[in-house]
């Protein structure tokens, strides 16, 4: 689904038209075909910075442009960057954690560990590096506090978990584990 951009005039006028209270925002809502929430988004901007809501790139050069400033768009929106008057995008999450795993997650929370070997700790992680994500899985001795093994890809799948759990084994770090799934 491609996404829709309106005027700076467009959201003004939606703006002024929901702070005047003459029409309803719902009503405002369904003839531009805009969620609720991007209509608040929009009042918020309103309330904050009155007729200067909605400066952005574009405006600007447009209004250098005719002040007699040549310029650019990608040259204002990095100018605005470098001076932080631009809003920064809001980073995809990825969950590798779920509510039935948190549960469970702590069933050796009571338990004295006397030896290495005795007791493993294990976590996954995710790795933001520019637009890719790597996923990292690592095994710690609960006794020593040393992580015997490790597993880092780019897809999070069971093939990262045995990969670090195989590690650990052939650190020769565990004298017995019943593990039977490689």
């Amino acid at each position: 689904m491609m996404r829709r951009t309106f005027s700076r005039e467009v959201k003004l006028e939606a703006c002024r038209r929901a702070e005047s209270g003459l029409e309803t925002k719902s009503g405002i809502c369904r003839e531009l075909a805009l969620s609720p929430n991007t209509l608040e988004n929009w009042l918020k901007q309103y309330r904050a910075k009155g007729d200067e809501a909605f400066d952005g790139a574009p405006r600007i050069c447009e209004a250098l442009n005719k002040e007699g400033i040549p310029c650019g768009r990608k040259k204002v929106r990095l100018s605005m960057k470098r001076l932080s008057l631009t809003q920064k995008p809001k980073r995809k999450r990825v969950r590798t954690t779920f509510p039935a795993q948190v549960a469970e997650a702590n069933i050796a929370q009571n338990t004295a560990v006397r030896r290495t070997g005795e007791l493993l700790g294990a976590d996954i992680t995710y790795i933001r590096a520019g637009n890719k994500t790597a996923y990292l899985a690592v095994v710690m001795d609960a006794f020593s506090r040393r992580i015997i093994g490790h597993s880092l890809q780019t897809r999070l799948d069971t093939s990262l978990c045995k990969a670090a759990l195989a590690l650990a084994v052939s650190s020769r770090m565990l004298r017995c584990l019943n593990w039977s799934s490689c």
